[in-house]
């Protein structure tokens, strides 16, 4: 039975919240050793899923892509591509637990990444839509003053 520190939570899943963070903080301040300190990533997610079972693997997960969320500053690209290595983490363990093959494994993997790759596609055109609309609002803003301003003050005396 895992030990708790604080209102049950477990000792473990601080620890696997600050391993993971710590290699994810020690990969973005060594950039050349940095990629290879990132193949790692999925390891924690992956033994502490094993140990504590899925909620609370889960609970973990959660946890470490929030803290990572206030390391890098909020949603990036670099959390997009740490949260899919947790992922994998994740899933692998998962995939394990149910005793695939080796191929079953990789087929659920790549359909896992091809899912977030389209997810991601999906979100990164939403947001080049996004900033169209406020250009072109800005752009109607820019005509709207501009005409304003040529009419002149639209009070009489």
């Amino acid at each position: 039975m895992p030990q708790t520190v604080f209102n049950g939570i477990s000792r473990d899943i601080i620890s696997g919240v600050a391993i993971s963070s710590l290699i994810v903080f020690v990969s973005s301040l060594l950039p050349v050793l940095g990629a290879l300190g990132l193949l790692a990533l999925p390891l924690p997610i992956f033994y502490y899923r094993a140990k504590l079972g899925r909620k609370n693997g889960l609970i973990m997960l959660a946890v470490v892509i929030g803290v990572i969320s206030l390391i890098v500053g909020g949603a990036s690209p670099d959390l997009i591509f740490v949260a899919g290595l947790l992922m994998t983490g994740f899933v692998l363990c998962e995939l394990v637990e149910r005793q695939m093959s080796i191929e079953q494994t990789l087929l659920q993997l790549q359909a896992q990444l091809a899912a977030a790759q389209q997810e991601i596609a999906a979100l990164k055109n939403e947001n080049a839509q996004i900033k169209e609309q406020v250009a072109a609002t800005g752009e109607a803003v820019e005509r709207a003053e501009h005409e304003a301003a040529a009419r002149g003050p639209s009070w009489t005396e």
